[in-house]
C-alpha cells in the first residue's frame, strides 16, 4: 500500500490519508475539535503509514505524541505532527493551538475572518475542547490497543463513565 518512506510532515499527512485531510493547518483554524476535520478513521490511517513506514517503535512513539497533546483541533494536530516528524519526540517550548492563519498570500485576511468568526461561534463551554481531544485521543488508543497511562486515570476518575471508550481496559 505505501511504497515511498514520506521526508516531511506534510508529505506523511497526504500520503498516509490519501489526500482525505487538508495539509494546511490554517485551513482548519479556529473550528476547535471537530471530528469531520480530525477523527480516529485518520488517525488510525496516519498510524498505519507510519508503522508500515518506519515501524513499530515509530508507532508507540505517534500513540506518546498523541497521549501528550491537550488540544487535538486539526490545526494543531498538524502544526504540532510537522514538527515531531522525524525527530520522533513531542517538541519542548511549542504552544498549541488551534488558531493559524497560514501565509501572507493574499488570503490570509479571509482566513483570519473565518477563524474569529469560527471561535466565536463554539459556544460558552469552555470544558467542551477539551473533552472532545480526550475522547477523540482515548477511541484511538482503542482502536490501536495502545494502553495509556491516560486512559487508565480517566477511567479512575469517572471520565468515560457515560460511553465505552474505556471498556477495553478491563
Amino acid at each position: 500500500m505505501y511504497t515511498d518512506k514520506p521526508e516531511t510532515g506534510r508529505q506523511a499527512i497526504q500520503k498516509y490519508t490519501a489526500r482525505r485531510m487538508s495539509t494546511r493547518p490554517e485551513f482548519y483554524s479556529g473550528r476547535g475539535v471537530t471530528t469531520t476535520d480530525l477523527n480516529v478513521k485518520l488517525l488510525t490511517l496516519i498510524d498505519q503509514g507510519l508503522t508500515a513506514d518506519f515501524g513499530n517503535d515509530v508507532h508507540l512513539k505517534f500513540c506518546q505524541f498523541l497521549e501528550a497533546l491537550s488540544d487535538l483541533s486539526a490545526t494543531n494536530f498538524l502544526n504540532q505532527f510537522y514538527c515531531w516528524f522525524g525527530q520522533w519526540e513531542l517538541p519542548t517550548g511549542l504552544r498549541e493551538t488551534d488558531i493559524d492563519v497560514g501565509p501572507d498570500d493574499g488570503h490570509r485576511e479571509t482566513i483570519a475572518f473565518c477563524t474569529v468568526l469560527g471561535v466565536r461561534g463554539r459556544g460558552a463551554d469552555p470544558d467542551r475542547h477539551e473533552r472532545a481531544s480526550l475522547s477523540l485521543k482515548l477511541d484511538f488508543f482503542n482502536q490501536v490497543g495502545y494502553h495509556s497511562e491516560l486512559a487508565q486515570e480517566q477511567r479512575h476518575h469517572g471520565v468515560c463513565r457515560n460511553n465505552n471508550c474505556c471498556d477495553w481496559l478491563t
